[in-house]
C-alpha cells in the first residue's frame, strides 16, 4: 500500500524524468531564484567561495535549464582551482545556448587540464557565437588572449618535449 510520502515520492521522480524541474515542483516562483541567485552571486563576489559554490549547485539543481545558474557555479570553481569541475559547468551551460562566455570560459579549463585541441575548439566556438550575445569586440579580445595562453603552452611543452641536444 502506497503512502503519501511515497506518492509525493513518486510524482515528484515522474515529473522530473519528464522534463520537469525542481523548481516547478516545490513551487519557487521567479523572484525567489532570482533572489538566491543574488545571493550566490554576492557570495561569489565577496570570495565567499564554498557558500557560493552550495548556493549556485542548489540554483542548478532547482533550476537547471537557467545558463547563468550554470556559468557561477563554473565560475565558482574555477577560483577554486578546480578546472575539472568547472569545465562541467561552462559545458553545460554552453548545450543551454550558444554563448561565448561558455565557451571562452571552458577553454580556459581545456587548457589549465592540459587538453590543448579541445581549448581551440572551444575558442573556435566562442567566436562562432560572438555574436550571440554580450560584446562582440571583448569576446575577440578573450578568444585572442587565450590563443595567445595557447601558443605559450605549445612552446612551452615543446621546449620540455623536444630535442635534448645530445646527439
Amino acid at each position: 500500500m502506497a503512502t503519501p510520502l511515497s506518492e509525493a515520492r513518486s510524482e515528484g521522480a515522474r515529473h522530473v524524468l519528464a522534463g520537469g524541474a525542481l523548481k516547478d515542483l516545490i513551487g519557487l516562483e521567479p523572484h525567489e531564484l532570482e533572489g538566491i541567485y543574488t545571493i550566490a552571486y554576492t557570495e561569489l563576489e565577496q570570495g565567499q567561495l564554498d557558500r557560493g559554490e552550495r548556493t549556485f549547485r542548489f540554483l542548478c539543481l532547482v533550476d537547471p535549464r537557467t545558463q547563468r545558474h550554470w556559468l557561477g557555479l563554473g565560475t565558482i570553481m574555477q577560483r577554486q582551482q578546480n578546472p575539472a569541475g568547472a569545465l562541467v559547468a561552462f559545458s553545460r551551460a554552453a548545450e543551454l545556448g550558444d554563448n561565448p562566455t561558455a565557451a571562452l570560459r571552458a577553454a580556459e579549463c581545456h587548457l589549465a587540464l592540459g587538453l590543448v585541441e579541445e581549448a581551440i575548439a572551444a575558442i573556435e566556438a566562442g567566436l562562432a557565437w560572438a555574436d550571440s550575445g554580450g560584446d562582440p569586440d571583448k569576446t575577440i579580445a578573450h578568444a585572442g588572449v587565450l590563443l595567445d595562453a595557447v601558443e605559450q603552452f605549445i612552446n612551452k611543452r615543446d621546449h620540455t618535449n623536444g630535442p635534448t641536444g645530445d646527439a
